[in-house]
């Protein structure tokens, strides 16, 4: 009896199209697999999607969205992006009247 349906089309099933999984999917998929990546919410890239959390405001839901570790670009083929060093410095006002820079 032959098999139909997607365990048939597909050598892999990747939950998630977060950072994590967009990687093991990109890997498999270098490697010759068919791959299915099933993602529940209407954006991709996880925890590196910018959303507004306040009217206005925006930022990824990551500390640090834009890093991939130096193992997994060369993993796939990738050159790793540049660091990005801001030109300004960020600087907090305190109660007693001074900065926290």
């Amino acid at each position: 009896m032959s098999q139909t349906g997607p365990a048939r089309r597909f050598d892999a099933i990747v939950i998630g199209a977060g950072t994590n999984g967009l990687v093991a999917a990109a890997a498999l998929a270098r490697e010759g697999r068919r791959v299915l990546v099933v993602e529940r919410s209407a954006d991709v890239g996880g925890q590196s999607v910018v959303r507004e959390f306040a009217p206005g405001f925006s930022a990824p839901s990551s500390i640090d969205a834009g890093w991939v570790p130096p193992v997994v670009t060369k993993g796939l083929g990738m050159t790793s992006p540049p660091s990005v060093k801001p030109d300004i410095s960020v600087a907090v006002a305190l109660r007693d009247g001074g900065f926290l820079s």
